[in-house]
């Protein structure tokens, strides 16, 4: 039987791997016929889709509009894979716990100013926030929260004197967190026609790994990873339940996200100012292929653990073992984003 899937994504990444996991999945399904659109494309492509009669639609929506357009004309499975508060099945990113990763993420850099800027009025990104502003919390320390500098238009529309505003007044070094690499693009683009340094004055990252956005400027932006394909794979799966008449979770699917993708606008050793403890970082760094040891540090070095330890603990909060089980686990999660895309 001939069942036609509607998709709408948003994003060069998000689309490819999206697409990639409700594939997978549809190769199991005789029938099964895909067609997709970029939810950025704008209503006509919508109407032209919409046109198209979909019996079901995995959609990246972020408006009420589209999501009610779409509600009205389709008739079997709408399923969300970006907005949890939809009246509909949903699978998406777990948006706190990305919140939190992102403040993790630029608590290792031992910054004691971590800023998060809110792009949208939107749940996602309030939950995002919401999980960042926690995590920071946790740690003692009180987050710098900017709201949606401009609620009517996209963060590509506003103003940069608005953004240079905000991040004038900051105090630095700060670490700057945002939902989205366009608008981490956006505050990236803002600092270096102003004078101010990434990432010695602001560490920044985004959300998404997007590389059109991530590689578009010099030092390029850390991001984090998003396991967009295996939301796909199990946004297709419930429409298949949708078909065969099996009840669907009212209750939203999260993902964890797969980890920060770093670059160098999270160049942790840019903001290391102890010359002994960034030596030591550098040679951990360039020696992770070859199961380098605490003990060769010290040799290389030249230093006594205990000295080392007491300045480690001093600049990064933990010692050199734990900081180079650090990076195993931050190059580990880099190579998993790698090889999925």
């Amino acid at each position: 039987m001939e069942r036609r899937i509607a998709i709408m994504t948003r994003g060069d990444t998000a689309c490819v791997e999206t697409i990639r996991g409700i594939r997978r999945y549809a190769a199991r399904r005789a029938g099964w016929i895909l067609r997709a659109a970029d939810a950025k494309t704008g209503l006509s492509r919508l109407k032209r889709i919409l046109k198209w009669q979909p019996d079901a639609m995995i959609f990246a929506g972020r408006y009420d509009w589209t999501f009610k357009k779409i509600r009205a004309a389709v008739a079997g499975p709408v399923i969300c894979t970006h907005r949890p508060d939809y009246d509909t099945p949903t699978v998406c990113v777990d948006h706190r716990a990305v919140g939190r990763l992102l403040a993790s993420h630029l608590l290792e850099t031992g910054l004691r100013h971590l800023a998060y800027f809110q792009q949208h009025p939107l749940s996602f990104d309030i939950q995002c926030a919401e999980g960042f502003a926690k995590r920071v919390e946790e740690a003692g320390l009180v987050p710098i929260m900017v709201p949606p500098l401009d609620t009517k238009h996209e963060a590509r529309e506003i103003d940069d004197s608005v953004y240079l505003c905000v991040i004038g007044k900051l105090p630095k070094p700060i670490g700057i967190a945002t939902c989205c690499d366009e608008n981490a693009l956006r505050i990236s683009d803002v600092c270096a026609s102003n004078g101010v340094a990434i990432p010695d004055d602001v560490v920044l990252v985004g959300v998404g790994n997007e590389r059109r956005f991530c590689e578009a400027c010099t030092p390029t932006l850390s991001s984090v990873a998003v396991p967009y394909d295996e939301i796909g794979y199990r946004a297709a799966e419930l429409v298949d339940k949708g078909f065969r008449g099996k009840k669907l979770p009212r209750r939203a699917i999260l993902f964890p996200p797969i980890g920060v993708v770093e670059r160098g606008s999270c160049d942790i050793l840019a903001t290391v100012q102890d010359p002994l403890v960034a030596k030591a970082m550098r040679f951990l760094q360039e020696h992770l292929d070859d199961q380098v040891a605490v003990e060769d540090l010290l040799d290389y070095l030249m230093v006594s653990r205990r000295k080392l330890e007491m300045r480690f603990r001093e600049i990064r909060g933990r010692t050199p073992r734990v900081e180079l089980e650090r990076m195993r686990v931050s190059r580990a999660k880099r190579l998993l984003a790698e090889t999925s895309l």
